[in-house]
């Protein structure tokens, strides 16, 4: 697997924080309502590109570079990574339920389209794209890097 430079790593790392950045800045208040339509929906496509992008490189590097270590590394990897992928999705889902209780107390519709369609509201775009979920993302790729070089170094 080719690894790729830094300077390219950094450049997909800012582009894939500043698409996270601006969804969050485009998600409306509970209190306002728009009529502009939904400006965050349309950077979906670029966040997930360049959060793949970011991952595949982190797997590409690790893979490369720690593959000749010890499998405790790889165990500890595997382990911390497990562990932050838990802990953000947790706090994401609490997220996601303290935002439709909230909406639920300040708004005058109904949040059961919200529930069911809440990827497409404009009150609720940084719910799956925010700090917890990147930081999910990045640790799914370590924790697949680690697996796969268990796996390899094994084969070996």
């Amino acid at each position: 697997m080719r690894t790729v430079s830094w300077k390219v790593f950094c450049i997909t790392f800012l582009l894939s924080i500043a698409c996270f950045f601006f969804i969050d800045v485009f998600t409306i208040k509970t209190n306002h309502v728009s009529g502009n339509g939904n400006l965050g929906l349309p950077l979906y496509p670029l966040a997930c590109f360049f959060l793949l992008v970011v991952m595949h490189y982190l797997f590409a590097t690790y893979y490369n570079k720690m593959k000749v270590f010890s499998k405790k590394l790889h165990v500890l990897t595997i382990i911390l990574a497990a562990a932050a992928i838990v802990v953000c999705l947790s706090f994401a889902r609490e997220k996601f339920v303290l935002r439709i209780a909230e909406l639920d107390r300040t708004m005058a519709v109904s949040t059961t389209f919200m529930r069911d369609y809440s990827w497409i509201d404009i009150h609720l775009n940084n719910l799956y794209f925010n700090v917890y979920t990147y930081i999910a993302a990045i640790s799914l790729a370590l924790l697949l890097a680690g697996l796969y070089s268990m796996v390899r170094g094994r084969e070996k």
